[in-house]
């Protein structure tokens, strides 16, 4: 699966793995999930 992710003419592609390795944009978001779902448990612990 190949993933393309473009901010401001910036694309970056390749599978996930790769997009992580580069920890670039798509790295950002993805790991921005958990960082708010680790808020929201901490919240409601």
């Amino acid at each position: 699966m190949d993933i393309k992710l473009s901010k401001q003419g910036i694309t970056e592609s390749g599978s996930h793995d790769e997009l992580m390795n580069k920890k670039g944009h798509y790295y950002d978001l993805y790991m921005a999930q958990f960082k708010t779902a680790d808020k929201i448990i901490e919240i409601c612990s």
